[in-house]
């Protein structure tokens, strides 16, 4: 305002001069009335002027800025850029420190990449099937059922052969029963008529105690395999080869324990007379020449027993695996049929639903990333004065 009046003073020197004196005049009234004396009034005279008004003000105290923040990354990550420095003015946005962001960088991609397949497979729902997905499914479905036929033939085929099998066994079984009871029981060495299987024993355990053991055991073992042989047998013979699978699976499984039991005999006769042999020639005694017939009986018997068993166990297990397939064929023909069900009904709408939700938490998750990315640049919140930068670049913030 003063200085709208200074100015027009200026342009209008008259009128100024008049101001002046009125002012001047105004000012000697007012100090003649404050100062009211018996002397004579006497007044000073001057020109006016144009000068410089000077306002200053003083006063002692403490300066604090009216705002003051310290600006702290939010990512525990290096600086790779300080792009001021202490005392430099800043405006609100401007780049303080830029941060490593490789790997924020990357969770955006992957967090973009992972939006872009749930967009994908939400297209493919909204689509309608088409040719070659309906023929696929119902390839599918006919190869299942294939598979499924195929095994139950050959589930059939494993029984069939497993009943031949056990009859192979009583073609032969009998005959190894027979000679291991004429090895054990037989008379053919002793003179007085004793049982092979007490000549052996008595012949050595006066040289070995272990003869009693080996005798009870190779007597024990036979008679459990005799056991088992002859309801082995009858079973067998009531048993028809048109009979239901359970019946031939267990006849089978009979058989297998059975052609064990044998096996275990016939090892135990072996055992006792090889021990015969080996506990007189420690003794420089003369062996019964039959005894080494008997061994190769034994031998033989052995070759057997072997070979039955490993094809009755073939058996059991070809006929688990063919049961087996056929449960996965089950299984393959019901996937099938709900798929092929599925294509031609069309999209579920929950799986349809789900699929939009998907995308909805894809995008939000690329937001976080994009949102996080932006923590890595450290901006001015507001126009100031940066006072002190207490980090360099390659520090860890």
């Amino acid at each position: 305002m003063f200085k709208k009046i200074l100015a027009n003073i200026i342009r209008h020197k008259v009128i100024s001069t008049v101001v002046v004196l009125v002012v001047a005049i105004g000012g000697v009234y007012g100090y003649k009335k404050i100062t009211v004396t018996s002397a004579e009034t006497q007044y000073v005279l001057a020109a006016v002027t144009r000068e410089t008004l000077i306002t200053s003000i003083s006063g002692s105290g403490q300066v604090s800025a009216s705002n003051q923040i310290d600006l702290k990354p939010k990512a525990s990550v290096d600086v790779i850029r300080v792009a001021v420095v202490s005392g430099q003015e800043v405006k609100a946005g401007d780049v303080v420190a830029q941060l490593d962001s490789t790997d924020a960088a990357k969770a955006i991609r992957d967090a973009q990449s992972s939006l872009q397949s749930a967009k994908l497979s939400l297209q493919k729902l909204q689509q309608p099937a088409d040719a070659l997905s309906l023929i696929q499914a119902e390839n599918n479905l006919a190869k299942a059922q294939e598979t499924k036929s195929s095994a139950e033939d050959n589930l059939l085929k494993a029984y069939d052969d497993g009943y031949n099998d056990v009859s192979g066994n009583f073609l032969s079984l009998p005959t190894v029963m027979s000679g291991l009871q004429n090895v054990l029981f037989g008379i053919d060495i002793s003179s007085n008529g004793q049982w092979n299987i007490d000549y052996y024993m008595s012949s050595i355990e006066k040289y070995d105690d272990r003869a009693l053991a080996y005798r009870d055991d190779a007597y024990i073992a036979y008679q459990l395999a005799r056991q088992y042989y002859d309801k082995n047998f009858s079973d067998y013979k009531a048993t028809s080869r048109y009979a239901d699978q359970a019946t031939i699976e267990s006849l089978i499984s009979q058989t297998y324990e059975t052609t064990k039991k044998i096996a275990e005999a016939i090892k135990s006769a072996n055992n006792l007379i090889q021990f015969y042999n080996d506990t007189l020639a420690q003794h420089d005694a003369k062996t019964a020449v039959t005894a080494d017939t008997h061994l190769s009986s034994l031998s033989s018997y052995t070759a057997t027993t072997n070979t039955h068993l490993q094809t009755l166990l073939g058996d059991t297990n070809g006929i688990k695996s063919y049961r087996d397939a056929i449960t996965s064929a089950e299984r393959s023909i019901n996937e099938s049929t709900e798929s092929l069900a599925k294509i031609k009904s069309g999209t579920d709408a929950l799986d349809l639903e789900s699929s939009r939700l998907t995308v909805t938490q894809r995008e939000n998750a690329l937001r976080d990333a994009q949102n996080q990315y932006a923590d890595y640049t450290v901006r001015a919140p507001f126009d100031g004065t940066i006072a002190k930068v207490s980090v360099k670049k390659y520090d860890s913030a």
